[in-house]
């Protein structure tokens, strides 16, 4: 009789048993369901989620941009010129011009009367200018031309800019006009000269995070 009972308890319990996993395995299925469900819903959003991501960091992309850009125009003058500049009086020769320019490897000098008031600026290509040929020279006499003064080839009362004068505008000067180089004023006093060369400085300086030098 107690092994008679002992079987039907345990049929009892395995069959409580199969009961619950059929429960659990109904639960899993339901879970499974749902779980797909959700995926399905949430891909949309998660990637319209991606793309706003996406659009807010290109803006602050574009947003620092902005303001590197924004930091060179606060760029003037005196933020990148080359000071003292370098100058030539108008009774200087050529031949001195000539050896300035190769011991200096700049392009143009500033010329400057007694006062050091700008009178106009003398250039490589001025200097070559001398050299041209016309009817009345067949050969150049080139010793001759090196005594000449300054004055005769300078270009007179040349473009010039101020230490207060906005990069931007320099920059737009010297493409505009085709130049290498402007001399800087302060009156008529030659200060400094500013350069294609060092308006790239400030250009690279300002995309690079950096501060105009009176910031």
């Amino acid at each position: 009789m107690q092994a008679h009972l002992g079987q039907v308890e345990f049929r009892d319990r395995v069959r409580e048993l199969e009961a619950r996993r059929d429960q659990l395995e109904g639960r899993l299925e339901v879970m499974g369901e749902a779980a797909l469900q959700y995926a399905e819903d949430a891909a949309p959003a998660a990637h319209a989620l991606g793309e706003q991501i996406c659009e807010c960091i290109e803006h602050l992309r574009a947003r620092r941009w902005e303001g590197l850009v924004y930091e060179f125009l606060s760029y003037q003058v005196s933020d990148v010129m080359t000071e003292p500049a370098m100058t030539m009086r108008s009774d200087s020769t050529l031949g001195e011009v000539e050896a300035l320019f190769e011991a200096r490897g700049v392009n143009a000098f500033p010329v400057t009367d007694s006062t050091g008031d700008l009178i106009g600026i003398v250039s490589k290509l001025d200097l070559l200018t001398a050299f041209r040929f016309d009817d009345a020279t067949i050969l150049p006499a080139y010793e001759a031309i090196m005594q000449r003064s300054v004055r005769e080839v300078m270009t007179a009362e040349p473009e010039s800019v101020t230490p207060e004068t906005p990069l931007t505008r320099v920059l737009d000067e010297l493409v505009r006009l085709r130049l290498k180089s402007l001399p800087v004023v302060r009156g008529r006093e030659v200060v400094g000269v500013v350069s294609r060369e060092d308006v790239l400085v400030g250009l690279r300086r300002a995309v690079s995070g950096g501060k105009a030098a009176r910031a």
